[in-house]
C-alpha cells in the first residue's frame, strides 16, 4: 500500500502532519508512588535518584515497557530530560493516551492536567521551555474505582471476561510540535460519498480570524478540488465538493486522497481522507454497493 503524503516515519499523527516536531518516546525515568508522597515531596522539582526505566509509550504492565509488573499501582511518576531550542511562537505538548488522571510539569512549573483514559490531549508549554536542557515530569493516577469510566478495564482485583491485562499510565506517544500564532488547533474530516463532498470542521487560534483558509485535495499526485475560504470564527465548518470519478476505499482498493489545509503561509497541515459507502442488505452489511 502506498503511503499518503502526510505519512512520515517517526511522526505520531499522519492525520495532521507538520514538519516541526520532536518525539519524546523511548527511555524515561519511572517510579511507583504507592505511598502517594510525590506531591508533598515535590518530585516534579527533584525527581528521586532511585528509580526504574520505562520505555514510553508502553504501559508498565506490558513486556515492551521493560518493567512488566502486573500488580496494581495507583500512582505513577515519569521524568524525561531533553534538549530544545524554540524556533516558533508556540510549542505544544501532545500526549496521545494516558490513563487516567494525568498532571504535567515542565522545569518544575505546573502545566495542567487531564482526566480520562482514551483521548489525546495537548498543552501549550511555550512559556516554560528553556533553551538547552529541559525536564518534563508527569504524574498519573489510576485506580479500580468502579465509578471511573474505564471502557474494557476491570474494576475487580483481576481481569475478567477478557484475555488481556489492564493498562495504566502513559500508553500513547508523547511529542512536541511547533506552530506560529496563526494556526489550526484541530479539525474533523467527514467524507460523504453519496453527496460527493468532504466536510471539514476546524478549530482555529484567535489570531487566525480574518485570514484565508485553503482546502486542497489531490489523488495520486493530481489535483482534484481546491477552494479558499475566509475564517470568520474560531470554530467553523466548510464543504469541499469532489468532481469527476470518485475513488472509493475498500479492502481490495484502499484509495486515499491527500489533503492540504493551509492558513496563508502561516500554517500548513497535511492529512488524508477516504470515501466509502456502507449500507445494509438484508442481514448483511455492505461496502460500496
Amino acid at each position: 500500500m502506498k503511503h499518503t503524503k502526510s505519512y512520515h516515519e517517526g511522526h505520531p499523527n499522519p492525520q495532521g502532519y507538520r514538519p516541526d516536531f520532536l518525539l519524546l518516546n523511548g527511555k524515561w525515568n519511572f517510579l511507583f508512588d504507592d505511598e502517594d508522597v510525590g506531591l508533598s515531596k515535590k518530585y516534579y522539582e527533584n525527581f528521586p535518584k532511585t528509580k526504574l526505566i520505562i520505555n514510553v509509550p508502553y504501559a508498565y504492565e506490558s513486556p515492551r515497557s521493560g518493567i512488566e509488573d502486573k500488580s496494581e499501582h495507583n500512582v505513577l511518576w515519569y521524568q524525561k530530560s531533553f534538549d530544545y531550542e524554540k524556533k516558533k511562537d508556540i510549542v505544544l505538548l501532545h500526549i496521545e493516551k494516558s490513563d487516567y488522571l494525568t498532571k504535567v510539569w515542565l522545569n518544575g512549573n505546573y502545566v495542567g492536567e487531564h482526566k480520562g483514559g482514551y483521548d489525546a490531549f495537548t498543552f501549550d508549554v511555550s512559556k516554560h521551555l528553556v533553551k538547552g536542557n529541559n525536564s518534563l515530569v508527569i504524574r498519573v493516577y489510576d485506580s479500580k474505582d468502579a465509578r471511573q469510566p474505564r471502557g474494557k478495564q476491570t474494576w475487580k482485583a483481576t481481569p475478567f471476561e477478557c484475555f488481556y491485562h489492564g493498562t495504566s499510565g502513559i500508553y500513547g506517544d508523547v511529542w512536541l510540535e511547533e506552530v506560529d500564532a496563526v494556526y489550526i488547533k484541530c479539525f474533523i474530516l467527514t467524507p460523504i460519498a453519496k453527496e460527493r463532498k468532504l466536510k471539514v470542521k476546524a478549530l482555529f487560534s484567535e489570531e487566525s480570524i480574518g485570514a484565508k483558509f485553503t482546502i486542497n485535495a489531490t489523488f495520486a499526485g493530481k489535483n482534484v478540488a481546491k477552494h479558499e475560504y475566509l475564517i470568520t470564527n474560531s470554530i467553523q465548518e466548510f464543504e469541499l465538493l469532489i468532481p469527476g470519478e470518485l475513488k472509493l476505499w475498500s479492502t481490495e482498493t484502499p484509495h486515499l486522497y491527500d489533503l492540504e489545509l493551509c492558513i496563508g503561509s502561516a500554517d500548513k497541515v497535511l492529512s488524508y481522507f477516504g470515501f466509502n459507502d456502507v449500507g445494509i442488505r438484508g442481514k448483511y452489511i455492505t461496502l460500496n454497493e
